[in-house]
């Protein structure tokens, strides 16, 4: 299940809810978020095991392609921001 919401139409939900006759329920969506916010000490375990496997390519790859190195590293950046957005949301949803 992906989301609470799922409509046939692209567009914003209470769009697509208005199309296909449908309300949006609030308690569904609440209970979404909750069960989220709850991974998220999980999701900061996993980003700290992206952020060793994309290092470790980087100098793998760099060992034989020194311009995979410069091609990694702005992935690399970009995972060490999420690792720190994550860090964030976990810190501010605490204790879990």
């Amino acid at each position: 299940h992906v989301g609470p919401l799922q409509f046939r139409e692209a567009c914003a939900p209470h769009i697509a809810a208005r199309l296909e006759g449908k309300a949006i329920e609030r308690e569904p969506l609440l209970a979404a978020i909750a069960r989220s916010a709850a991974l998220a000490d999980w999701a900061l375990v996993e980003v700290v095991f992206l952020f060793l496997s994309v290092a470790s390519l980087i100098w793998l790859a760099g060992r034989h392609a020194p311009l995979a190195r410069w091609l990694l590293a702005p992935y690399l950046l970009w995972v060490g921001f999420a690792a720190v957005l994550n860090l964030a949301v976990v810190r501010l949803n605490a204790p879990f």
